[in-house]
């Protein structure tokens, strides 16, 4: 049973290919009437399966950083209020996100989750794009999620990349 789990899944490369050309056609707007605009993972949840490889893994969150990137480098200098950030979520890749703010109290607040539901928790001393190797140059701030949803804890990490606010603990 375990080994039949574990099979190669088919198709990754073409899968891949094929998010990454959906990914290049992303175009902000640059809408500063907003408080913001953002990028979902233009594909299927092929990416976040335990079939997939690390490598096709790997290579997605290249990709998603260096978009981020050149949405940093290509942002109009004359926007009021603009910070673009990535978020990875790990182990649910498909909730990652490419994230433009054009409104600060909403980017300042953006970070704080702090409630009954919701909370936030700061990560020290680790760097998931060290941990995968990552080529970036892009500021990092890792944060441990904790949901409670009617007594059932749900707990993940969400790696933000780019022009992150750096959170206190």
């Amino acid at each position: 049973m375990y080994e039949e789990s574990r099979k190669k899944q088919r198709g990754q490369k073409r899968k891949l290919e094929k998010m990454f050309s959906y990914i290049d056609s992303f175009k902000p707007c640059w809408n500063q009437n907003v408080l913001y605009e953002h990028f979902h993972v233009p594909s299927d949840s092929f990416i976040e399966s335990i079939k997939t490889s690390n490598q096709v893994k790997r290579s997605f969150y290249q990709k998603w950083l260096s978009t981020t990137k050149k949405f940093i480098e290509e942002k109009p200098q004359d926007l009021k209020f603009c910070k673009i950030v990535a978020l990875l979520s790990i182990p649910n890749l498909f909730s990652s996100e490419i994230i433009i703010f054009f409104d600060k109290s909403y980017y300042d607040s953006f970070f704080e989750r702090h409630d009954d539901y919701q909370n936030w928790v700061l990560i020290e001393n680790d760097s998931f794009a060290k941990r995968q190797n990552l080529n970036i140059d892009l500021c990092e701030m890792g944060i441990r999620q904790f949901i409670n949803d009617e007594n059932d804890i749900f707990t993940n990490e969400l790696w933000f990349y780019g022009e992150v606010v750096k959170l206190i603990s």
